[in-house]
């Protein structure tokens, strides 16, 4: 990652940090009145949504629990501290489904389904879809329309599918709001993954990098040697585990089966799959082998040994 990256990174964490606890202060009391509810924005997704520090719903309410106290009297006292209700006649950035619905995005397709009514949901706005009860299972899109009199709303586009979606469940929807810098450094990370690792996070979002990595790939290639030479790699006197010595094992297998110097740039858009995939990378090149070879993607048959299947 750059410096340039890294400091956008600092800036936008700064500008998304937020105080949860900002309701202001009352007196303990029985009636009721009324605060603008604090919009907050999750760090993470651009999410918006009312935190204040107590039990809100999606109603706009606010409720105090019941308190048991004594005066200084010693007369004994039940209250209930006061009810806010916010002001939501703006609008709100975010809301939740009215019934749980039994949906099955799929990528660039649309959903259609109803929340509150009155939001504030425009045409082609960003929005962040996902399982109130399993926030693993989630979805990105855009409104393709919204009907504030009804709660009808209909988001198209769906990009960045994550979790199991096999149920009825309750959903919330949040306007993801633009930021440059932000959608910046998400195109960056995007192809940083896709070159290294081969991996298209929009179409896998839950891909997590692992820290064996290298071990991973220096498995494949071991067996890889075991199928092709009945040799053991981790004999050889030369044996380190490294991108650069798996390298040169895999870059040998390309040079003697296909006649392919991968050293050489203009050499590594030559993949003998016939795809689009340039083996310009340790895992590129190991992945890509298995596919001609065994019609295995590693990415999602990583235990796939030819030894033994």
């Amino acid at each position: 990652m750059s410096s340039s990256d890294y400091t956008a990174m600092q800036k936008l964490r700064a500008l998304y940090t937020v105080n949860y606890n900002t309701l202001p202060s009352c007196a303990q009391n029985t009636y009721s009145h009324q605060h603008v509810a604090p919009i907050h924005v999750d760090p993470h997704t651009l999410t918006n949504y009312y935190a204040p520090n107590g039990n809100f719903d999606y109603s706009g309410r606010y409720n105090h629990q019941i308190v048991h106290a004594h005066d200084p009297h010693g007369s004994h006292l039940h209250y209930s501290q006061p009810t806010h209700v916010f002001d939501l006649s703006s609008g709100s950035h975010v809301s939740k489904t009215i019934r749980k619905y039994e949906i099955s995005p799929v990528a660039d397709r649309s959903v259609n389904f109803s929340i509150g009514k009155n939001n504030i949901f425009n045409t082609d706005n960003f929005v962040f879809v996902s399982n109130v009860d399993a926030s693993n299972n989630y979805f990105k899109g855009t409104v393709s329309s919204y009907d504030k009199f009804s709660g009808e709303i209909s988001i198209g586009k769906i990009s960045n599918i994550s979790g199991t979606f096999t149920t009825a469940n309750f959903y919330q929807v949040s306007v993801i709001f633009e930021n440059p810098d932000l959608f910046k450094l998400e195109e960056r990370i995007n192809n940083l993954y896709d070159y290294l690792f081969n991996v298209n996070l929009e179409n896998t979002p839950a891909y997590s990098l692992s820290a064996t990595n290298l071990s991973d790939n220096e498995q494949f290639i071991y067996n890889l040697y075991i199928y092709l030479f009945n040799t053991n790699i981790r004999d050889y006197t030369t044996y380190t585990l490294s991108d650069t010595y798996l390298s040169g094992l895999v870059n040998d297998l390309y040079k003697n089966f296909f006649d392919l110097d991968l050293t050489q740039v203009h050499h590594q858009d030559n993949n003998p799959n016939g795809n689009n995939v340039a083996l310009n990378t340790l895992q590129k090149k190991t992945y890509q082998i298995y596919l001609y070879f065994f019609e295995i993607d590693l990415a999602t048959n990583s235990n796939f040994n030819p030894n033994i299947n």
